[in-house]
């Protein structure tokens, strides 16, 4: 599976399953003003750079921005995300000085396989509430009233998805210490803009390493 022997995957597949049992799903109330960090990472000659940005809402703006470069040791295998992304992401946001209410994440959170994707994983190993953001489905039905909607598995709701003007489909599903409520305010007060938060993580996640903190 690329690039992992069976042995490896089916560990790895362990892990998550243990890792899911801890995720704490609970209200964490958004409304502006709020302080929200995203996260993203980028890859290059192997390599990977993650980059942070602390955005205020409703009024986008920038008040710090971190990033972390380290060897890429695992390839990229849909469902374990967290296996090549995690150490990046938790190294960048522990460079973090400021204080933020959630972080959004660049992957899923329990709209998994496993219940428990990198957002989820992310937020287990920082201990801060989590969201992830996805361009794809790893699970779930979106079932679209209009241009939003719900992640639907089996019979249950994990996630929300909304369209973009230019048809753009965005996935998002709570990580750890959030929910759909959590979800749904953010994606409120971003005015279905959250994917743009991703976006500014990804400008800085392309730059060359550095510690710089906005206005410094």
């Amino acid at each position: 599976m690329s690039g992992l022997p069976q042995h490896y995957v089916g560990f790895f597949e362990l892990v998550q399953d243990a890792l899911s049992g801890l995720v704490r799903l609970e209200h964490l109330h958004v409304s502006p003003p709020v302080k929200v960090c995203a996260v993203d990472a980028s890859y290059s000659d192997g390599l990977g750079r993650a980059g942070c940005v602390v955005v205020s809402l409703p009024d986008w703006q920038v008040h710090e921005e971190r990033s972390a470069e380290l060897e890429v040791l695992f390839p990229y295998v849909p469902g374990f995300l967290y296996l090549r992304e995690g150490p990046l992401v938790v190294e960048c946001v522990r460079r973090l000085r400021g204080e933020f209410s959630v972080l959004v994440v660049n992957g899923h959170g329990v709209a998994h396989p496993r219940r428990a994707g990198l957002a989820s994983v992310v937020g287990l190993l920082l201990s801060v509430p989590t969201v992830g953001v996805a361009g794809s489905l790893l699970v779930g039905e979106p079932r679209w009233r209009g241009s939003v909607g719900d992640v639907v598995l089996g019979e249950e709701v994990v996630g929300r998805c909304y369209r973009t003007p230019g048809g753009r489909e965005y996935f998002v599903s709570p990580g750890h210490l959030t929910d759909l409520e959590t979800v749904d305010e953010l994606i409120d007060v971003t005015g279905t803009r959250l994917h743009e938060l991703v976006k500014l993580a990804h400008v800085t996640a392309s730059r060359r390493p550095s510690s710089r903190s906005a206005g410094a």
